[in-house]
Order: structure tokens, then C-alpha cells, then sequence
């Protein structure tokens, strides 16, 4: 357990405040400088500078803040390790891609806690860089994303296997045809914005068909997969998306598949679950896991599931 005048040095760190850290810690902000300089004092450095309302680091308190940090996520680790011999229900803090927590995944979710609903459960949406920088952190317990975490603190599972489909709205002129992909190019394209991982998996994908985004005829880019999806209901454009994120959209109408009959190369992609490495599970997140093995078996996607190892 760490002390309260590390975990406001931390918290302002976070913050680079000392208004915002007080008001996080639900401390007066002379409290916030006197544990600072508590702090300055025990190791007889000065930690940080605070000119012209900008906070910065000396070279001292970045190497605190490091030491700080790595404190913290292993007492943080330390406590979910115990929890086991406890008789409290562990949380679950579940980390997912933006574009699988606007689809899919509450399905998946709300089926698990109508037969746990007495979990405390939190849910993190967004992009695959953030739930690996949450991972880091220790604010997230697991994650399930569809680009790979680097580093070697991560066990990586795939989960299941998914292939990407080109989709329009009900109504659209191109509905439900089998087309060459030379005669889309002079639809809409709806993507993600450059710069997001979608973008570039999105253009590696088209590659396969010899073609490329900028082929499109114009481009529109959207940064959120359920506003993109409500563009192309009212038949603006075209979109490819992994099958799994549309599955549903396809089945009730929502949106219309165009089969592409220009020939490709393999263009499938895993989606994968992502575990801190040497994390004793708990019950819940052991029973969450094989929830999720089940449930993705059974996802309807074009692709096989593949095997599935267990977690050791």
C-alpha cells in the first residue's frame, strides 16, 4: 500500500494541476503543496517546477514519477492477487476497441451479467493504443482488441477470426450485388480518419484486390463506427468493416452486403484477448473468459474459429 503524499505526487503528475489534483483527491490545494513538499524533503530534492501556471519535472521527480508508477501497478496487482483468499466478489474491468464496444460486444457482455448480475463490472471504450497504455497503467484488467499490444507483458489469445465486407445502406443503388471492385470506385468510401489503425488495416485490405483508398472517388471520414454506420443506412457511400461488427446490421436489414468478385488474397483478421502476464485470475475473470470462448465460437463470422489455448 503506498502513502497518501506518493499517490498525490502521482495524481499530479496525471493532472499537471495542482486545482485539478485537489479536486480529484477531495483535498484543499495547500494540502496538495504541503505533501509535495513533505515529499521534497523526506528525499532532499526538488521534484518539480511550476512557472507561469506550466508544471514540469525536474530530472529527480521524473525518476520518483517512474519509480512512483511501477509502485503502484504492482501493489495494485498485489491486491487483485489476494483478493482470491477474500470472500468479496472481484471486480471486472474489461478494456474493448472502440468499434467492437459499439457493436458485438455489449450483446456478449449483457448475456454474462444475466447470470452474474451481482458483479461490479466496468467497461472502458476505445482506441487499441489507450486500452494498452490502461493495461500499462493497471486501470484496466484485460482487454480484447483486433490490433496486437507490443511488449512482452501481455499473453496474447485469439479469440476468433473475422473477414472484412463491403456494406451499404438498404436502399443504395449497389445492395446485394456481386460486383468487381473496379466498379466501386466511383462510390463514397466511409472510413475511419487517417491516422487511426481502422485506416491503415482498412487500405492493407484493399491492397488485396490490387486497389488502394485513394482509388475511391471521394473519401469520407468519420472517427465513430455507430455514426458511420447511420451514414450508410441513409445510402451515403459504401463501407468495409469486419464482418463481426456488422453481422447483426446485416441480419435485421440495416445494412445491405456487396460482394466483391474481384479476386483476393487472404484478407482475414483476428481479434484477440489481451491478459497481463503472471495476473493470478480470479473466479469471475476465470468464468468471463471461457464465457467469452463460448460466445465467439458462436459468433457468425465467415472465417473458422481457431483453436483456443487456455490461459495458464
Amino acid at each position: 500500500m503506498l502513502n497518501n503524499r506518493i499517490l498525490t505526487f502521482l495524481e499530479l503528475c496525471r493532472t499537471r494541476s495542482f486545482t485539478q489534483t485537489a479536486d480529484s483527491l477531495c483535498i484543499t490545494q495547500p494540502a496538495v503543496s504541503q505533501q509535495l513538499k513533505h515529499l521534497e524533503e523526506y528525499y532532499g530534492v526538488k521534484l518539480y517546477q511550476y512557472n507561469n501556471r506550466s508544471f514540469h519535472l525536474t530530472d529527480a521527480g521524473e525518476r520518483l514519477y517512474h519509480f512512483a508508477l511501477a509502485a503502484k501497478i504492482d501493489s495494485d496487482l498485489v491486491y487483485q492477487g489476494l483478493q482470491q483468499y477474500s470472500h468479496s466478489v472481484s471486480p471486472l474491468r474489461i478494456g474493448v476497441e472502440d468499434s467492437a464496444g459499439e457493436s458485438f460486444f455489449p450483446r456478449a457482455l449483457t448475456a454474462f451479467l444475466k447470470d452474474n448480475f451481482s458483479l461490479r463490472t466496468t467497461l472502458t471504450v476505445t482506441n487499441s493504443s489507450e486500452l494498452q497504455q490502461m493495461m500499462q497503467d493497471g486501470e484496466i484488467d484485460f482487454a480484447i482488441s483486433d490490433q496486437r499490444f507490443s511488449g512482452i507483458s501481455y499473453d496474447c489469445i485469439p479469440l476468433f477470426q473475422t473477414d472484412v465486407t463491403c456494406v451499404c445502406g438498404p436502399e443504395h443503388p449497389l445492395a446485394g450485388k456481386t460486383l468487381p471492385i473496379e466498379e466501386l470506385l466511383e462510390e463514397t468510401l466511409v472510413l475511419r480518419p487517417a491516422g487511426y489503425p481502422a485506416y491503415h488495416g482498412l487500405n492493407d485490405c484493399l491492397q488485396q484486390y490490387n486497389c488502394s483508398i485513394h482509388r475511391f472517388q471521394a473519401l469520407l471520414e468519420i472517427n465513430s463506427f455507430a455514426s458511420s454506420k447511420q451514414v450508410l443506412h441513409q445510402n451515403v457511400g459504401i463501407g468495409f468493416f469486419y464482418r463481426c461488427l456488422v453481422h447483426q446490421d446485416l441480419k435485421t436489414g440495416y445494412l445491405s452486403e456487396i460482394k466483391i468478385s474481384t479476386p483476393a488474397s487472404y484478407c482475414n483478421v483476428y481479434i484477440y484477448y489481451f491478459i497481463k502476464k503472471h495476473l493470478s485470475s480470479s473466479p469471475e475473470e476465470e468464468e468471463f473468459f471461457h464465457f467469452c470462448k463460448a460466445f465467439f465460437a458462436g459468433l457468425d463470422t465467415a472465417a473458422k474459429t481457431p483453436g483456443l489455448r487456455k490461459r495458464s
